[in-house]
Formats: C-alpha cells, sequence, structure tokens
C-alpha cells in the first residue's frame, strides 16, 4: 500500500515512538536494496544512546565499505526477536542478515520471562499469544487473538499503522473522544 510517502533517510532506523508499527518495520525491509544487509536485534543495534548516525549498522558499513540497515527495533526481548522475524520478516528470506541476539535479557528468570508473576514488557504482540505458554504474559483472550489476526491480515495491521502514526497511538474512538482539557477540544 503506497498511500503516503516513505523516503528513509541515511542510516534510517524505525523511530522509537513507532516501535510497535510493525507494518512501517515491514515496509522499511522491503524497499531495503538487494545488496544491503539488514542488521537485526534490540536496542544494541537500534542504538538507543545514540544519534541514528552512531549506530551499530552505521559502522560496521564505514568500517567494511559494505551496506548494512539499521532493521533493529528498541527493547526487543529475544521471544519477541523470534516473533519480529516469523510475522514480520518475509523480506528477510533469501538475503545475508547480521542477527544480534542480546543475552543479556536472559540474565535471570525475570529478564527471561519465566516467572509466573504478571509482567509487563515491550512488543506483547510479538510472542507467542497461545503456545507455548508465557508463564508472566497474561492478556485477556480477546487481546490475544486479535493480536494473532493482526499477524495474518495485512489490513488489521496497517490499521495499527494509522493508529501509531496518525492518532497518538489510539483508536479512531479513543483519538477522537480524547479531550485535552482546552475548550473547544483540539
Amino acid at each position: 500500500m503506497a498511500f503516503e510517502t516513505f523516503e528513509p533517510v541515511p542510516h534510517y532506523r524505525v523511530p522509537y515512538e513507532l516501535s510497535n508499527d510493525y507494518w512501517l518495520y515491514e515496509r522499511w525491509l522491503d524497499q531495503l536494496p538487494p545488496d544491503a544487509i539488514p542488521v537485526v536485534g534490540d536496542s544494541v543495534v537500534w542504538g538507543e544512546y545514540t544519534a541514528h548516525d552512531g549506530t551499530l549498522s552505521r559502522f560496521l558499513g564505514a568500517a567494511t565499505g559494505k551496506p548494512f540497515a539499521n532493521a533493529g527495533i528498541n527493547g526487543l526481548y529475544p521471544l519477541a526477536l523470534w516473533g519480529l522475524i516469523e510475522h514480520h520478516g518475509d523480506a528477510l528470506a533469501n538475503r545475508r542478515v547480521l542477527l544480534h541476539c542480546n543475552l543479556l535479557w536472559m540474565s535471570d528468570p525475570e529478564a527471561d520471562m519465566q516467572l509466573a508473576k504478571e509482567q509487563v514488557f515491550n512488543h506483547p504482540a510479538l510472542v507467542p499469544q497461545f503456545t507455548p505458554r508465557i508463564p508472566c504474559y497474561r492478556a485477556d483472550t480477546d487481546t490475544r487473538l486479535g493480536r494473532a489476526l493482526e499477524r495474518r491480515l495485512e489490513p488489521l495491521s496497517w490499521v495499527r499503522h494509522l493508529q501509531q502514526t496518525y492518532f497518538g497511538q489510539k483508536s479512531a474512538p479513543e483519538w477522537t473522544l480524547a479531550d485535552d482539557g482546552k475548550f473547544p477540544p483540539t
């Protein structure tokens, strides 16, 4: 779908505020040049503490003379990394990819999502929704089903993209009814 322009700058990375916009992520991967090597991983790859031109992919390209692309997403648990590649990484098939798995996420049971205590974590839409069971993930059935369907039905993924990009990460009804405290609402 080309309803909006998408012209990434050199050393582009998915913006932090759009980290959950997997439709945008797919679009970014789809337009990569065939010789570019995507570097996939968590915030280490994405570059949480650096400007967009100070990321690992940028320095790999400078050191090797080969084109590398930042295909990292901020806050990506290893299980979410699997989901990102499995459900949104079709453009990675049959090409060279540098995959970074940050083992720090597995340093303790809580970080590795092994505890039974409910836990809020980044990118819950990317983890398995039904099987295998994740002890700390307690989303209700409607949420899990919605996330599973969004992975398989592109129009739902596109609607999520619109919510993330244009409606302040709210649904259209939530955005319409939002009150910023001003009269009239802006």
